[in-house]
């Protein structure tokens, strides 16, 4: 509409104009708004099915590494390596490590104190 026609109506077909305006902009927020969740819950779901495949991953490396200890036993952590040839973490070195000290301690015999 252009400003002449504007001009022209009366106070209450404007009035009706902008409560028309009024009901399309809130009816437009309100599918923005459900587009938004939409898209988020989309977001959310590629995100799960990410961190589920790495899940699946870490899961299958773990298995290769305890099938692969299990068939060569090792006397000490040291120089490890995984199948996948990469060092262990240091949360398995450190394990291996309280083990050891474990198995030194209890070798080892008690002194004597008077």
């Amino acid at each position: 509409m252009t400003d002449k026609e504007l001009k022209r109506l009366s106070r209450l077909e404007l009035l009706e104009l902008l409560l028309t305006e009024t009901r399309e902009n809130e009816r437009l927020r309100e599918e923005l708004e459900k587009a938004k969740k939409e898209n988020s819950i989309e977001k959310s779901a590629v995100l799960l099915n990410e961190t589920a495949k790495q899940l699946e991953t870490a899961l299958q490396s773990v298995k290769e590494m305890t099938e692969g200890s299990a068939q060569k036993p090792k006397k000490n952590f040291v120089g490890l390596k995984k199948p996948n040839g990469k060092k262990p973490s240091i949360l398995n070195l450190f394990s291996k490590a309280q083990e050891a000290s474990k198995r030194s301690k209890k070798n080892k015999p008690k002194s004597k104190t008077k």
